[in-house]
């Protein structure tokens, strides 16, 4: 049986022990609220806004944040909106504590992706919880190629086509995904789309177009590169022109193909179909201003005389007002 004497010593003891038990309570709580003091901020340093990479290259991800436990970094295809999670990894951390700043490393590779646009964001978490703040940055993924580029196979730019003629067009194009096809109306400004066909397993883009029921005149015959995104990297063009009604070759009988006709004062059509019947291409058309009406026209240079025996190309020079 404790004595009297006894239960008050203990009683002493933890008198004194209870105060001490408190004031180490008081103490943890204060710290818990001193690392909970760093500031809340979340910075994407790399990659930089707009960057464009080559299909194959890596993209680091760079991340700086203070405040949170951690980060969740995406990447999104403009295009598709297909999202993907891009596992980010710790770094370094500037302090102690959960929320101390940290910087965080992520790498996407973008091997295999289309070339578009895509966008990554970077969004803190708070313990296991995502936050509302998040950065977004956006980059482009190009071919390895180099920019986008179109170039015409065919036609030749002036070609002549004749009524019910079915004009072939190609092209090759590089660093684009997919080639769109128009025909302008130069006379009225309308436009109208062709469909596309690929060559599987080359570069090459083909339509196909018909002068059937075509007014007399000028046309073009536009080639438009798009990426993933449905925008537009690279466009060409060539003029063609459709004659109805092809003017009269009175004198032709006599030209040999392969040889270059005699061009000068006759009107510009007729110069240009002496030239197709004759095999000889044509180069390039230029104006020149005279006085003398009965120019206007009608050719009045060759760069190619006539009777010489070639495929051309000959660059003539037309009269006008």
């Amino acid at each position: 049986m404790v004595s009297s004497r006894l239960w008050g010593k203990f009683a002493i003891v933890c008198a004194v022990i209870l105060p001490l038990v408190g004031g180490f309570s008081l103490s943890a709580h204060a710290v818990g609220q001193i690392v909970g003091t760093y500031k809340i901020s979340l910075e994407v340093l790399m990659p930089k806004d707009n960057a464009a990479f080559k299909a194959g290259d890596n993209v680091h991800v760079t991340v700086k944040s203070s405040g949170f436990t951690g980060v969740k970094v995406t990447a999104k295809d403009a295009a598709t909106g297909r999202q993907e999670e891009v596992t980010a990894s710790l770094v370094k951390t500037e302090g102690t504590g959960a929320l101390a700043p940290k910087m965080w490393n992520a790498l996407w590779p973008s091997s295999g992706k289309k070339p578009g646009t895509y966008v990554f964001t970077v969004t803190g978490l708070g313990g296991s919880r995502e936050t509302p703040i998040a950065k977004s940055v956006t980059i482009s993924v190009v071919q390895p190629s180099g920019p986008a580029r179109i170039t015409f196979k065919e036609p030749a730019a002036g070609r002549l086509v004749k009524p019910g003629d079915t004009l072939n067009v190609a092209v090759t194009a590089t660093g684009v995904d997919r080639v769109e096809f128009s025909v302008r109306d130069m006379q009225t400004g309308a436009e109208k789309n062709r469909p596309s066909a690929h060559l599987t397993g080359s570069n090459e883009y083909r339509t196909s177009w018909s002068a059937e029921g075509q007014k007399q005149g000028n046309y073009q015959i536009i080639a438009r590169g798009l990426g993933a995104d449905e925008k537009k990297l690279a466009e060409e063009s060539v003029n063609i022109r459709v004659f109805v009604d092809p003017p009269e070759v009175s004198g032709a009988s006599y030209l040999t193909p392969g040889e270059v006709p005699p061009l000068t004062g006759i009107p510009k059509e007729k110069a240009l179909v002496w030239l197709e019947k004759s095999g000889v291409k044509v180069g390039s058309i230029t104006y020149q201003s005279t006085p003398d009406q009965r120019l206007w026209g009608k050719v009045i240079r060759q760069s190619i005389s006539s009777g010489t025996k070639t495929a051309g190309p000959i660059s003539i020079t037309v009269g006008q007002k």
